[in-house]
């Protein structure tokens, strides 16, 4: 099946014709995919605003320069606006891959002042290989939702219209037309957690369940659909407690157990901190709510993210600092 048919009916249903588009552009064949696809939207006017595409450097591999070229010379040859920005890694305390996402964050960020929609070209194969990492590695139900569909980023959205499509429908639809793309080999090596599970915990799962990847990429919809209406309902029944600055000891300690983590974890969300797993949370249970010691702090930080958090208590309430 075509790209362009996949677009008629469901691939690009989250995109607004009327904003002016920017498309995150690697030059690998899903981002290729995407721009060719936006792009042939645009010449049927069904992309009414503006499309661009903005290819980030991160200077990491050999061939980066050449790579930008590529990508310039693609968009200049469909008459799309290209923009390149040259960002640089600096921390050392976090992966290569995690700091350069966060890096492309703040250019989409940047970006999201003149172009109020931003795609980037996620893929079902991508959502599949979420799930199974984020469960792998340890989760709650919050995290097999996997990747949004849609998001706010700076003064626009961050919109994945192909999470939809399975990667080889990108893959045929840029054989068929004979479009170019670039191939990045560090997405080979399977030292990568990400890569391993591509390249071969998904293709053994396939081999004795051929509609694994559909089912998995079903099942975080329906995990996405049942969060939303149990966080309507928790909204509705406490919403006054994990909306203030500090949690009351007083009006936890009688909760049971699942109930008072939820509002620990729902707290921490809605000041937008870093959620500890459960092991943090059982402990910060009972340093705080199980016992009465007045020196008593609990401290985690987020594995991909400098941010850390310090929980005390004042006589009865709990309060966190960002450390």
């Amino acid at each position: 099946m075509a790209l362009n048919d996949l677009a008629a009916k469901e691939i690009f249903q989250n995109i607004d014709p009327d904003l002016d588009t920017l498309v995150g552009f690697s030059g690998g064949p899903d981002s290729t995919a995407l721009l060719f696809g936006l792009h042939q939207l645009k010449i049927n006017n069904r992309l009414n605003g503006k499309l661009a595409a903005l290819h980030i450097n991160h200077g990491i591999n050999s061939q980066a320069n050449a790579w930008e070229s590529h990508c310039k010379q693609v968009a200049e040859s469909l008459g799309i606006t290209f923009f390149s920005e040259h960002v640089t890694l600096k921390s050392k305390s976090k992966s290569i891959e995690i700091e350069a996402r966060n890096l492309r964050m703040e250019v989409f960020k940047a970006y999201s002042r003149d172009y109020k929609q931003i795609c980037l070209a996620h893929h079902l194969d991508d959502q599949v290989e979420t799930v199974l990492f984020r469960l792998f590695r340890g989760t709650g139900l919050r995290g097999i939702t996997g990747i949004k569909l849609s998001r706010k980023i700076g003064e626009g959205f961050l919109i994945r219209p192909l999470l939809h499509a399975p990667k080889d429908v990108l893959i045929d639809y840029l054989t068929s037309h004979n479009i170019d793309y670039l191939i990045d080999e560090s997405n080979l090596d399977q030292s990568i957690d990400r890569n391993f599970i591509r390249k071969s915990v998904m293709p053994l799962i396939q081999s004795r369940w051929s509609a694994a990847a559909n089912k998995i990429f079903d099942f975080s919809k329906l995990a996405h659909e049942e969060i939303e209406i149990l966080d309507t309902l928790f909204e509705n029944v406490y919403g006054h407690l994990f909306r203030s600055e500090s949690l009351i000891k007083s009006e936890l300690v009688n909760l049971d157990s699942p109930l008072r983590r939820k509002l620990i974890r729902h707290w921490l969300e809605f000041h937008k901190l870093p959620i500890p797993n459960l092991k943090i949370l059982i402990e910060i249970e009972k340093t705080f709510l199980d016992s009465s010691s007045p020196n008593a702090e609990v401290q985690w930080s987020r594995s991909d993210d400098e941010q850390g958090v310090i929980l005390r208590i004042n006589k009865n309430e709990i309060y966190f600092e960002v450390i």
